[in-house]
């Protein structure tokens, strides 16, 4: 999981949450694939609160592959996934201020 040219690499043919990483602030796109997505199985941005709490970022959960803008400040994400979802891809990528 890495930070390349604007992305965060949030998971790597991942079955369960993914680990955080430090986002910079501001919009981006968040993109979720997935190999096989199981019945009630969903993929959601997730943000550390203060009290270090993992919260999920409203309007992000999907239930299949796709991608939703959002924006935050700067702080830790991570992707959350409940149900079974197989080899799943996640990536932030900034895409302005």
């Amino acid at each position: 999981m890495s930070f390349a040219k604007g992305r965060l690499d949030l998971g790597d043919s991942i079955t369960a949450n993914g680990s955080a990483m430090s986002w910079m602030g501001g919009k981006g796109l968040f993109i979720v694939e997935a190999t096989t997505w199981g019945t009630s199985a969903e993929a959601y941005l997730e943000l550390q609160s203060p009290n270090g709490t993992w919260v999920p970022v409203s309007a992000t959960q999907m239930s299949e592959n796709g991608a939703v803008v959002f924006e935050l400040p700067p702080g830790d994400i991570r992707i959350g996934i409940g149900g079974t979802i197989t080899a799943a891809y996640a990536y932030a990528v900034h895409i302005g201020e």
